[in-house]
């Protein structure tokens, strides 16, 4: 976690020292500290502004809390298939975010990411209904070694939305897994509305996506 650095302007002396006789070293007044600061800020920012790439000029708007977004209403979205992973052909790293070792969120915005996934997965093509211009598609992909059962192990429930930014909501089934190296399970769905991901559910974990790049 980082550390914002403060500026504290001194309004009394109690903490310091009492000067020693003979010393002349000079004291800053604290009303001139306190109404310096503010009109220094101000001449930065406004000068920080005027640089091309300055990040001051391309401030993000703040995204939805967390807690409201978890609390928004949810809805389906619609299943669009499953798929086996291999592990030495990897997804595309720009569509890919881990979660955690186990877990990964795979998002797409464009037809031609989409076609490149249903192509090299084998997956069906997205029925009519999928408009990318109007929503992403997006997976959660669970590296968790060979199950033993029929059951697959990830499943995509829900999405919560506010202002495009969104939730997912997925469930992991729990039993016997053999721990090798092996592909991965992958289930994919359109998800309406939906421009970027910040918060995704698998049972009881809870993960939040604070940077995306490409992701969102």
């Amino acid at each position: 976690m980082t550390r914002d650095a403060t500026i504290a302007c001194p309004q009394h002396d109690h903490n310091h020292a009492p000067a020693r006789p003979g010393s002349r070293l000079p004291r800053a007044r604290a009303s001139g500290a306190c109404h310096t600061w503010p009109l220094v800020s101000a001449l930065l920012v406004a000068m920080l502004a005027t640089l091309p790439g300055c990040a001051a000029a391309r401030a993000r708007p703040a995204a939805v809390p967390t807690w409201e977004l978890a609390n928004a209403e949810p809805y389906e979205p619609i299943r669009l298939g499953r798929a086996r992973v291999s592990f030495d052909r990897p997804l595309p790293g720009h569509l890919v975010q881990d979660l955690s070792p186990e877990f990964a969120l795979v998002a797409v915005r464009t037809a031609a990411d989409w076609t490149q996934l249903s192509r090299r997965l084998r997956l069906p093509q997205g029925p009519p209904s999928v408009d990318l211009s109007q929503g992403m598609v997006v997976g959660i992909l669970a590296r968790v070694g060979e199950s033993a059962g029929q059951t697959w192990p990830i499943r995509l429930r829900y999405i919560r939305s506010i202002g495009g930014e969104g939730c997912l909501e997925a469930t992991f089934a729990p039993g016997l897994y053999y721990p090798i190296l092996t592909a991965g399970y992958v289930e994919f769905a359109y998800a309406p509305g939906l421009q970027t991901v910040s918060l995704v559910h698998i049972n009881h974990r809870k993960f939040v996506i604070r940077s995306q790049s490409d992701i969102h």
